[in-house]
Parts: C-alpha cells; sequence; structure tokens
C-alpha cells in the first residue's frame, strides 16, 4: 500500500508533530512566567540570528516576574556573542552602546550602594553622637546642680564662720573689758 520511503516520511512527520506538542512545564504549572528568550538546542537547530540575539538580550533587560531583577550580565553576554558572531549586522553600534550604557549603569549601581552604605554608617554615627551628646548634657547639668550646691553649701558655710568671728571678737572685748576691770 505505501512505499517504504513514504511510511518512513509519514513516521518522521507524526513523530516531529509529537515532539512538536509536547512541551516542558507551562507558565500555567509552574506559576512563572517565561519571559526571558530561552535558547533550545535540538539536532536541527540553526545558529541565531543577529535579530534573534539582539531581542534574546533585550529580553533579558526585561524584569523577572519571579525574582524582580534583570539580568543584565546575561543581556551584555549575549551582546557581545553577536558583535562577535555578527561583526558586519546592523545591530552592531547598537549593541555596543547598550553594552557601554550596561557598562555605565553598573559602575553606577555599585555607586549607589556604597553611597548608601556611606549614608547608613553616617546616620549611625549621627545617632551615636547625639546620644553622645544627650548623655555629656545630663552629666553637665548635673555637675552644674553639684556646683550650685556646693557654692550655696559654702556660702552658707562663709556666713555660719564670718558669724562666728564675730561673736569670738565680741567675746574678745568683753574679756578685755572684764580683765581690765578685774584688774
Amino acid at each position: 500500500m505505501f512505499s517504504k520511503a513514504t511510511k518512513i516520511l509519514l513516521i518522521a512527520v507524526s513523530l516531529l508533530m509529537a515532539f512538536g506538542c509536547a512541551t516542558t512545564e507551562t507558565a500555567r504549572e509552574t506559576g512563572k512566567p517565561s519571559v526571558k528568550a530561552e535558547s533550545t538546542k535540538s539536532f536541527f537547530a540553526l545558529a541565531p540570528s543577529d535579530d534573534d540575539l539582539f531581542s534574546e538580550a533585550l529580553s533579558y533587560l526585561e524584569k523577572d516576574a519571579v525574582e524582580n531583577e534583570t539580568d543584565y550580565d546575561g543581556a551584555k553576554e549575549k551582546l557581545q556573542e553577536l558583535i562577535k558572531q555578527y561583526p558586519k549586522s546592523k545591530w552592531r553600534q547598537p549593541a555596543a552602546d547598550l553594552i557601554r550604557a550596561l557598562d555605565q549603569l553598573t559602575l553606577l549601581r555599585a555607586r549607589v550602594s556604597n553611597m548608601k552604605n556611606a549614608r547608613d554608617k553616617a546616620v549611625t554615627e549621627k545617632n551615636r553622637l547625639v546620644k553622645e551628646h544627650e548623655s555629656v548634657k545630663k552629666e553637665s547639668k548635673l555637675l552644674e546642680e553639684k556646683y550650685h550646691n556646693d557654692t550655696a553649701k559654702l556660702k552658707t558655710e562663709n556666713e555660719q564662720l564670718k558669724n562666728d568671728i564675730q561673736l569670738l571678737k565680741n567675746l574678745e572685748i568683753k574679756l578685755n573689758k572684764r580683765d581690765k576691770l578685774l584688774r
């Protein structure tokens, strides 16, 4: 009924259709949207075109819904691959510009991170200094109160001593008068 070549062709087409319908986990099953372009390696796969590489690099720059981060390194690798494999591509210059922008972005992110760390250290130091200042203020206030108390106490003692000296002088005068009278 069918020739051997036709049977082989029918089997190959049915296998291709079966493999084409078979997939791995879908976005609904895993709850993870498949944002990034995946490169599939198969026996019949051709090298990706420059358009494919550029699109794949751009897909790495989209935020991953699960991790909420962009893959700058992955995008940079794809762009470098595009420049290496297709030096005369229309996407070569945009890819080079994008690589420079990603490098600058990486540097800026590092600077921002360093600045945040420096700011956090400064805030911590400020808080420590404010606490220390409050402590010194309290101590100063206590010393000032002690000084005023000691000064008041010394004034009282001084007045008492003056009164005692005056009494002694009066007593001495009385004693001198008595001595004169008794002689």
